[in-house]
């Protein structure tokens, strides 16, 4: 068949191969589609679980009507509800009520794209308690439509922290304006100290240096040692006033107990106020109680303290001012107190009456002399003994300084007619 064209069976054309080209193109595009699809599938799942399992609260929100579409794990346990509870919710009914118009504001900014991060807001827990938060919002398109997508950063950790961290500098000032009052304190001491040490020990060496004159009259030589003798005493008394203060760590156990009335411990003291009293013009008076009971104190301790509280009476009283001492038998205990019609305590004053070192009036042109450690130590004995001591008073008006000694209700006892006229008799100061 020579210049014919033949086709041999089961052969294909040009058109049957084009087809086959346009099948393996179709399946080939099928199968990256597939692959596509499961490779999106994936992406999203990981999309969905990384959301899920967030350490941050991740909310997608209806841009129109504010209204949660989708939340995450975190943000139901953060706010205590259920994904079902917060999707019936719009995202304005997450914050509490007087912050809800600044949500509002905020929600705008983010759709105006003015902001887009907000800090220290706060949200409310299911049982009312506060979250603090930053919020950090963008606008999304999903499905063609338009949402907003917060992402909420809880901070109320740091937020503690931020306030532990104020309220320790805030105490760590305090602490600071005490240890600067303290350091003044000192200073004033020290300088106190320094006169009151300085004036005796002067005195002392001028009445000697005068009295080797040998020509000195022997009357002039008496008066001379009197005085030498007065600046000693007072002097040794200051010196007993610093080896005090380095004992106001003393404990119960080193006082020295015993069975003992109060009435004694004044008229042993009575005769040294008495003549500090008279120099000055003040009336000195003891008004001893009915049935005041015996207790256990510790002599000297206690007359130390009501000592330091006549004298302070009498060192702030005018000449012809008046001091009395009374004890007074009480549910509580024997109760001593002793009252001044004198200058009075400024009321500003009153809290740190009994601090070591306070005196009503430190300054180097002061009035009254002392180191202002006496009625720290007076506190101190007395809550030694178990008892308590304050102070009521008045600028101007006077003190009443007050101290109660708790009683043994086992040695307690009440003297009967004759022996409280004995008692009394015993107690009384003499005139």
């Amino acid at each position: 068949y020579a210049g014919a064209a033949t086709t041999a069976t089961g052969t294909l054309d040009e058109s049957d191969l084009q087809m086959l080209v346009n099948c393996g193109e179709l399946v080939c595009g099928a199968i990256e589609y597939a692959l596509m699809l499961s490779e999106a599938k994936d992406m999203g799942e990981r999309y969905r679980t990384l959301q899920r399992d967030a350490s941050d609260i991740i909310m997608l929100i209806d841009r129109n009507t504010g209204q949660l579409i989708e939340v995450n794990r975190k943000c139901c346990e953060a706010l205590g509800y259920t994904e079902d509870e917060l999707l019936c919710r719009s995202f304005f009914d997450l914050f509490p009520r007087e912050d809800q118009v600044q949500a509002r504001r905020d929600f705008v900014n983010v759709l105006s794209q003015k902001s887009r991060t907000f800090v220290d807001r706060r949200l409310t827990n299911r049982d009312g308690s506060i979250i603090f938060v930053d919020i950090s919002a963008s606008i999304i398109e999903l499905k063609n439509d338009t949402f907003i997508q917060a992402l909420v950063h809880d901070i109320s950790q740091r937020r503690m922290l931020e306030q532990q961290i104020i309220m320790q500098n805030k105490n760590l000032h305090e602490a600071n304006r005490k240890l600067r009052e303290v350091d003044e304190m000192k200073t004033e001491f020290l300088g106190n100290i320094s006169h009151e040490l300085r004036t005796p020990l002067s005195i002392i060496i001028a009445y000697s240096e005068a009295m080797r004159d040998p020509a000195l009259p022997e009357k002039e030589r008496g008066s001379f040692v009197d005085i030498i003798a007065e600046n000693g005493e007072h002097l040794l008394k200051l010196i007993n006033d610093l080896l005090d203060l380095s004992n106001l760590e003393i404990s119960g156990a080193m006082l020295s107990m015993s069975l003992s009335h109060v009435h004694d411990v004044v008229r042993s003291l009575w005769s040294s106020v008495q003549t500090a009293a008279e120099k000055q013009g003040i009336t000195l008076v003891f008004l001893p109680g009915n049935d005041v009971p015996v207790t256990y104190i510790d002599n000297r301790r206690i007359e130390q303290v009501i000592t330091c509280l006549v004298q302070n009476g009498i060192k702030f009283s005018d000449e012809g001012g008046r001091v009395e001492v009374r004890t007074v038998r009480t549910s509580r205990g024997v109760r001593v107190e002793v009252e001044d019609w004198g200058l009075g305590i400024p009321s500003e004053k009153l809290p740190h009456i009994f601090e070591t070192f306070h005196q009503i009036d430190g300054s180097a042109t002061r009035r009254w002399g002392g180191m202002g450690i006496g009625l720290t130590m007076a506190k101190h004995i007395v809550e030694l003994h178990g008892g308590n001591i304050e102070v009521e008073s008045e600028s101007d008006k006077g003190s009443t300084f007050t101290f109660v000694i708790p009683v043994d209700p086992d040695t307690a006892f009440a003297a009967d007619e004759s022996k409280r006229e004995l008692l009394e008799d015993a107690t009384s100061p003499a005139e």
